[in-house]
């Protein structure tokens, strides 16, 4: 009886087709949620977050520059996180409250 020798770096193909089922598996079950702006600057959407559930993603922090939000290149150098508050379908919301850090 003649046994082949894997060579280094080759994957048998049982142990391949079994981690692309895992990873269909786990991409079917996230959905994807679209992050607003406060009302103070205007609800655009700032970031898309993947999830599970939509409540895991309550209370979850987005860092974003406050650039991006007030259309002012002079606050390049300053980042405000955000904090997500309530879940309206597919879109979140953060609290009014931004902090500075």
């Amino acid at each position: 009886m003649v046994e082949i020798m894997q060579q280094p770096g080759e994957v048998k193909k049982q142990n391949l087709l079994q981690s692309q089922r895992q990873v269909r598996i786990h991409g079917l079950k996230k959905a994807w949620y679209a992050v607003s702006s406060p009302t103070v600057f205007g609800e655009e959407m700032i970031a898309e977050l993947p999830s599970l559930k939509d409540t895991s993603l309550i209370g979850r922090n987005v860092k974003v520059s406050l650039s991006e939000l007030t259309k002012n290149y002079k606050h390049m150098h300053t980042t405000v996180m955000l904090k997500i508050s309530n879940i309206d379908g597919k879109k979140a919301k953060p609290s009014t409250q931004a902090r500075n850090f």
